[in-house]
C-alpha cells in the first residue's frame, strides 16, 4: 500500500491543492518576476571610465559624432538605430542655479524631445526603481526631418548626477529593435567604487 492510498479523501484533496498552488505560484513568479528580464546574448558591455555601463546590441557601433555631450554613443546608420548615454553632474547644474527633482529633469528633457519630434506627445511614462536608482522613462512617436520616429528617453538619478539614456529608431524599424533598445536602456548601471588600499 503506497502513501497515497493511505490518505483520506480530505487529505488527498488538501495535498492535491497544495501541489496545484505550488505549481501555479512558481508559474506566476516566473512570468511576472521575469517579464522585464532581457536576454543579453550577443550584447556587449560598454563602460565609461569605470563610472557606468550599458549593454549594447551587436549591430550598434561606437559613434563619437552622434552627440557632443554624450559619454557613450552608438549607431547603426543603415538600419537607423541610435543609442546614447549623457551624464549631467548635479554640481554643474547647481552652478547654473538649477536643482531639479528627477521628474522635473525628465519633463524638461521630454519637452525638448517632443519639440524636436514635431510636438510629439508623451506616449507612456514610467516612474520606478531600477536597482538603487530612481528612474523616469517615457516613449515618444513623432517626426524628425519628415521621417516617422520612435524615441525612448530614460532618466536616472544618483547621488552625484543625472543620466539620460536615449534610444531611437525610424518608425518602420520599431518592431524589430524596440526590445533591444529597452534591454539596453534598462541595463544601465553605475559601477561600484572600489576602495583603494
Amino acid at each position: 500500500m503506497n502513501v497515497y492510498e493511505r490518505l483520506s479523501p480530505r487529505d488527498r484533496l488538501f495535498w492535491g491543492s497544495v501541489g496545484v498552488i505550488s505549481i501555479m505560484s512558481f508559474y506566476f513568479m516566473f512570468v511576472f518576476i521575469g517579464k522585464d528580464q532581457f536576454n543579453y546574448s550577443g550584447f556587449r558591455e560598454a563602460v565609461y571610465k569605470e563610472r557606468f555601463s550599458i549593454m549594447v546590441p551587436p549591430y550598434l557601433l561606437e559613434d563619437d559624432s552622434l552627440h557632443a555631450s554624450a559619454q557613450l554613443a552608438f549607431s547603426d546608420y543603415s538600419n537607423e538605430v541610435y543609442l546614447m548615454v549623457i551624464e549631467e553632474r548635479k554640481r554643474d547644474l547647481q552652478r547654473r542655479d538649477i536643482q531639479p527633482f528627477l521628474q522635473e529633469y525628465f519633463h524638461y528633457l521630454g519637452d525638448n524631445v517632443s519639440s524636436m519630434l514635431g510636438n510629439a506627445p508623451l506616449a507612456e511614462l514610467k516612474d520606478h526603481q531600477l536597482g538603487n536608482m530612481h528612474v523616469v522613462s517615457g516613449e515618444f512617436n513623432g517626426h524628425y526631418g519628415g521621417v516617422p520616429v520612435f524615441y525612448i528617453l530614460s532618466t536616472y538619478e544618483s547621488e552625484q548626477a543625472f543620466y539620460q539614456v536615449r534610444g531611437w529608431t525610424a518608425q518602420h524599424a520599431k518592431n524589430s529593435v524596440k526590445k533591444d533598445l529597452y534591454a539596453s536602456i534598462q541595463s544601465f548601471r553605475l559601477k561600484e567604487k572600489r576602495s583603494r588600499r
